[in-house]
């Protein structure tokens, strides 16, 4: 297996979805996401769209805040590794009484989004890793919402890497958000 860097495909990725959009302004706010990840409210400010392209996004608050804007009518596509190293969750896969309930919730959240008439599909990595045959990760985490504001992150969308301490991770990682 190769591991591409991740800025070499989430850069790819980004720059392919935000190619189409006119850039006005540019706002860079450093974030500490263990002092103050921007995540849940950069998500709720979505009026229209949210594109995340993601490694990993399991945080409970995450999956809430996804289905509110869903519910008030935005439309959400999601581009997500679907083997990440060491996760035994297939979220693309069919809910199985087997799965475990986190695992069960990650599959739930691909099949909202999809019945709510966005997008939820896997990094392709036959057509992105550069080489027939090989496979690469898809470790980019990136928000874009309503074709003009972006938010890059170092962190997975888990409660480790945003802090949400209402789901008491055992620790907050040292990631950080632009």
């Amino acid at each position: 297996m190769r591991l591409i860097h991740g800025w070499n495909v989430a850069g790819i990725l980004f720059l392919s979805l935000f190619c189409s959009y006119e850039v006005r302004a540019q706002t860079e706010t450093f974030y500490d996401n263990a002092n103050a990840s921007p995540l849940i409210s950069f998500l709720k400010s979505a009026q229209k769209n949210i594109d995340i392209e993601i490694y990993e996004m399991d945080d409970p608050l995450v999956h809430a805040t996804i289905k509110d804007a869903l519910n008030r009518g935005v439309k959400v596509r999601v581009v997500q590794e679907d083997s990440p190293v060491g996760i035994a969750c297939k979220i693309f896969d069919a809910i199985s009484g087997k799965d475990a309930p986190d695992c069960q919730n990650k599959k739930k959240l691909v099949s909202t989004v999809l019945k709510a008439g966005g997008e939820y599909v896997p990094f392709k990595h036959e057509t992105l890793c550069g080489t027939p045959g090989s496979h690469c990760f898809e470790h980019g985490k990136i928000v874009i919402a309503d074709h003009a504001k972006a938010l890059i992150s170092t962190g997975n969308f888990n409660s480790t890497s945003i802090c949400n301490k209402a789901e008491n991770p055992k620790n907050c990682n040292r990631d950080y958000t632009v």
